[in-house]
């Protein structure tokens, strides 16, 4: 019984591979049958389909600008990032540079090239609808738009209007240019590629190297725009700046003139060393009046001093006159004692010597009286003086003032003109410099490589789509005949109810 039981175990996971061999047998002829139908119908397909070509032009964008003169854009754009390269790979895939290149080969949807995109025809015509099928939509679409619901939350389109038709087809094919244009840069360079797909390979390559050079002449159309426009805007600065220089140098002509002013170089120092010397002048005329008021006083309390006491102040014996005085009555002092010793005061030379010692007495008297009225009017010559120093100091202290705040205002006018003169020889040099390069062309780009007239097409691919059809005929009628033996309650084969009943 334990081996019974042991063969059915066996019995049951050994896989017979004998049914599905005698399913595909059974089944071949007409999997094949299925596969070769399904092969001429993709083989009819394939020959209907229309073959698009593809043709790549390479294009290096320059990342430096390369300027003859030292001008600064007025618009100003890094070309040493990433972010510009970016943006003239849009620029290349803009309407602006496909419109150019629609018109500049003249095709579109209204000639005779029309069909040269791939799939153009189609998509144009899908996009006009026949009557009965417009007319249905329109119904289906009133309907819809009328329920109070969905009145709110669809927007109703416009109807395109008969004088919109051609604009309507322009912007088709417009959309239908662009989805065959693919503009790839190539990693870590400054290429890129501009492919263009078409079911004839010479409009394929035409257009691809037509991008390219529309989009180079139409940033050198940018280029002289802003050329153009910078010059003019200059050119009008350059007048206002003329006439603004024109006008400062007439206001510190008239302010010159009116002033009395010819030249201003060297006078603040002129005027400085006036004040120093006034300044000396009447410290000078200070120290005189202090000098004869200080003698005065001190002759005045001492009036009826002895001779002897007079000459102990140092003004008196420090003046000339008064020192020769007083070198001459000290010698006749002496010889007066001199001959006292010798003779009696009633002698003859005893007299002699005391006159003359008196004659000499007198003279100090009478020449002290004389110092004391000429200190007088040196007195009133310095106070004198001194006032005049101090109104002629006060005057030009005034006068240095005056011309301190119109040195200032010319100054202020002076640096106005400079100012403008600097202004106006700045932009002169500039317009002369867009003039100079005017015509100069920045090279923004150059393609590389043209693109060229491909010989095969780049799709469909027929023996691939033709192999493939087969392939997935023949497998999907082996899962079909596979599925449909699996659904069957009944035994085909005597050994299939053997091992059942095993």
């Amino acid at each position: 019984m334990l081996i019974k039981s042991q063969e059915v175990k066996r019995n049951d996971e050994f896989i017979d591979l004998s049914k599905y061999t005698q399913v595909i047998k059974s089944n071949l002829n007409r999997a094949l049958l299925f596969t070769l139908v399904v092969t001429m119908v993709s083989i009819i397909f394939v020959l209907s389909m229309t073959p698009v070509y593809k043709s790549t032009a390479t294009l290096l964008i320059e990342g430096e600008n390369n300027n003859v003169v030292s001008i600064e854009r007025l618009v100003g754009v890094d070309t040493s990032k990433q972010e510009y390269f970016q943006t003239q790979h849009e620029i290349i895939k803009s309407n602006v540079i496909a419109k150019k290149v629609i018109e500049r080969l003249a095709i579109g949807p209204d000639s005779s090239t029309q069909t040269l995109l791939s799939y153009s025809d189609e998509a144009l015509r899908s996009s006009q609808p026949s009557a009965m099928l417009a007319n249905l939509k329109a119904q289906v679409s009133d309907t819809l738009y009328s329920l109070p619901l969905l009145n709110t939350i669809l927007v109703k389109p416009r109807a395109i209007k008969d004088d919109q038709l051609a604009d309507f087809q322009k912007l088709e094919f417009l959309k239908q240019f662009k989805s065959n244009l693919h503009v790839s840069p190539i990693k870590n360079t400054q290429l890129v590629q501009i492919t263009f797909l078409a079911e004839d390979p010479d409009v394929a390559a035409m257009v691809a190297n037509a991008v390219g050079e529309v989009y180079i002449e139409n940033h050198y159309e940018s280029q002289a725009i802003i050329n153009a426009q910078a010059s003019d805007w200059i050119s009008g600065r350059l007048s206002e700046l003329e006439a603004n220089l024109r006008q400062s140098e007439l206001k510190l002509v008239n302010f010159m003139d009116k002033e009395g002013l010819v030249d201003v170089s060297g006078i603040d120092s002129l005027a400085s060393a006036e004040l120093t010397k006034l300044i000396e002048q009447l410290a000078n005329a200070r120290d005189r009046r202090l000098a004869a008021e200080s003698l005065i006083t001190v002759l005045k309390q001492n009036k009826n001093a002895d001779a002897s006491y007079l000459y102990t102040i140092p003004q008196v014996t420090n003046h000339p006159q008064m020192r020769d005085i007083r070198l001459s009555e000290i010698e006749a002092e002496k010889k007066v004692s001199e001959l006292s010793k010798r003779y009696g005061p009633k002698h003859d030379k005893m007299i002699q010597a005391q006159a003359q010692l008196k004659t000499i007495q007198d003279r100090s008297k009478r020449t002290l009286q004389r110092m004391v009225a000429g200190k007088e009017k040196e007195l009133v010559t310095a106070k004198q003086q001194e006032r005049s120093l101090k109104h002629e100091l006060a005057e030009k202290k005034a006068e240095f003032q005056s011309f301190a705040l119109k040195r200032a205002q010319y100054e202020t006018l002076q640096r106005e003109v400079d100012t403008n003169r600097q202004l106006y020889d700045l932009f002169l040099t500039r317009q002369k410099e867009y003039d100079a390069t005017s015509d100069f062309r920045n090279v923004i780009a150059q393609i590389t490589e043209r693109a060229e007239v491909p010989f095969s097409p780049a799709k469909p691919n027929k023996p691939l789509i033709v192999a493939s059809s087969a392939a997935g005929a023949f497998s999907f009628a082996m899962i079909i005949a596979f599925a449909t033996s699996a659904l069957k309650n009944t035994f085909e084969r005597r050994s299939d109810l053997k091992i059942v009943v095993r």
